[in-house]
């Protein structure tokens, strides 16, 4: 089968080669994955799944970003079933530092059309902890249904855990393309910004000292794109890991850590800033006007 493309992922199958990149990739998302699952991390556990989708019921992908190799996620159809059945579970997971950059709603969608159109399947299902939202939303955002829950369903890090059962069929797939649902956000298609604009950001960003912390819409000022917090955003999210940027020390407005989709940031952010001496309230939220940046020379552009 050939390999499926968007215009920014792609999907193609696993193979020995990818060892080295994928436990890289493993290894660097251990805070992202969590309790939610358990990649393989090592040469013998790699080798094992790869041969396990070399049979007629399971099948692996990997979402590849654009034209680069890099792997942004893993997605696997296991337990195959043909017959009058003709389905399938769905298991996904995303790496760092692609989460939350809208590769794995594209690649799900890409998913899908392997499912139903190339394996001819007539239904995937999900089974997803209640307490992971952001892989909650991303079936939600391509036409999976809820269709129940299973208590104590799977044991994951020792515990049993409950977990919502979550489905697409063929049927429904067919009926979200034609309605326009399914189909990767209008963020994946983008044209990214001149990368002069994120230097710009990035060179703010810099400056803010150990300790203090700055909001977006105050960094997309300071660096002259007034208007623009959620171009900090995007940003930020493209950082590449281990750069010598302090994004952790950037807030919302309401001095608040922002959510991210699915990558846990929002975790470590808070440890690297409560490392720092930054205090968080009960309601997750630290005093802006104690520990707000205020730069030199930027009095009366704003409330710092």
């Amino acid at each position: 089968m050939t390999p499926s493309a968007t215009p920014r992922v792609r999907l193609r199958r696993p193979s020995p080669d990818d060892e080295a990149r994928f436990l890289a990739a493993a290894a660097r998302s251990r805070a992202l994955h969590r309790a939610w699952v358990h990649p393989p991390r090592t040469a013998e556990s790699f080798a094992r799944w790869l041969s396990r989708g070399a049979t007629p019921r399971e099948a692996s992908w990997l979402a590849i970003p654009g034209e680069c190799e890099d792997i942004a996620g893993v997605f696997t159809l296991s337990e195959i079933v043909r017959g009058p059945l003709q389905s399938a579970y769905l298991g996904f997971y995303a790496f760092r530092p692609w989460a939350g950059r809208g590769i794995m709603t594209a690649a799900l969608g890409l998913v899908a059309r392997e499912a139903f159109v190339g394996l001819g399947l007539h239904r995937m299902e999900a089974n997803i902890q209640p307490g992971n939202r952001r892989s909650i939303a991303l079936v939600t955002r391509c036409a999976f249904r809820r269709e129940g829950l299973s208590r104590r369903y799977l044991k994951i890090g020792g515990r049993w855990r409950d977990h919502e059962r979550w489905a697409l069929l063929a049927e429904d797939w067919r009926r979200a393309r034609r309605e326009g649902r399914a189909r990767p956000p209008a963020a994946v298609a983008r044209r990214p910004p001149p990368a002069a604009t994120y230097a710009r950001i990035y060179a703010v960003v810099r400056r803010i000292p150990r300790g203090r912390v700055a909001t977006y819409g105050q960094v997309a000022e300071l660096a002259k794109l007034d208007g623009h917090a959620r171009q900090v955003g995007y940003a930020l999210h493209a950082l590449p890991s281990g750069a010598a940027v302090p994004w952790h020390r950037v807030l919302n407005a309401r001095g608040a850590v922002s959510l991210r989709a699915g990558d846990g940031g929002e975790v470590i952010q808070r440890a690297l800033l409560e490392r720092e001496g930054v205090r968080f309230g009960r309601d997750a939220r630290i005093d802006l006007e104690r520990y707000r940046w205020r730069p030199r020379g930027a009095e009366g552009k704003g409330p710092w």
